[in-house]
């Protein structure tokens, strides 16, 4: 089975699935997938399959992508290095390794994950928390689920494991395919 790699929420509720360098509007016709880079023409050379992904603000509507150790929004010409687009980030997040992302609340801040901790880049320089604690309704197991998204609107976050899909108001998991029954078949299994 593959890894989802990243999701986001846009300002008119639709869900942005990251997969395998292709992603699923959850708006658009059922089944759809798209290449990454036929989505966004200007996606840079090598950023195909990124590690992350996560919507930016609605105001936006422009979605970031992660790869490494470098950061690139929709509306950017080229990549950030992690560590100056945000300078509160632990030392060594500097290099990588973060596999889920999401717009926090409304602080203005955006919360990384990466191994079991979780840093929201606009509080003390540094700062981690364990993922088990920042979610303390995170169902078992799920601290090793593939991917993290946000929905800006509602504040929630939503992580992908396998088939199933978790939000952070729900009382247990989903199945994708009830989730997002357009889904493309093969992303349900």
């Amino acid at each position: 089975m593959s890894v989802f790699m990243g999701g986001w929420v846009y300002n008119g509720g639709a869900v942005g699935l990251l997969r395998e360098g292709h992603i699923h509007i959850t708006d658009k016709p059922p089944g759809n997938k798209e290449l990454l880079k036929d989505w966004f023409k200007n996606l840079p050379a090598g950023w195909e399959e990124p590690d992350a992904a996560y919507g930016t603000y609605v105001s936006s509507n422009a979605v970031a992508f992660i790869k490494g150790d470098k950061v690139w929004v929709t509306d950017w010409e080229s990549p950030r290095l992690l560590s100056s687009f945000f300078p509160n980030l632990p030392k060594a997040w500097a290099s990588g390794g973060i596999k889920g992302a999401w717009i926090y609340g409304d602080s203005g801040g955006v919360g990384l994950w990466r191994g079991n901790e979780v840093h929201i880049t606009n509080k003390n320089p540094g700062n981690t928390t364990l993922i088990t604690e920042f979610f303390p309704n995170l169902p078992a197991g799920w601290d090793a689920a593939d991917t993290a998204y946000g929905n800006y609107g509602s504040g929630m976050t939503g992580f992908i494991k396998g088939n199933q899909v978790w939000v952070t108001d729900w009382p247990k998991p989903k199945l994708l395919g009830d989730q997002w029954p357009d889904l493309p078949s093969d992303w349900k299994q």
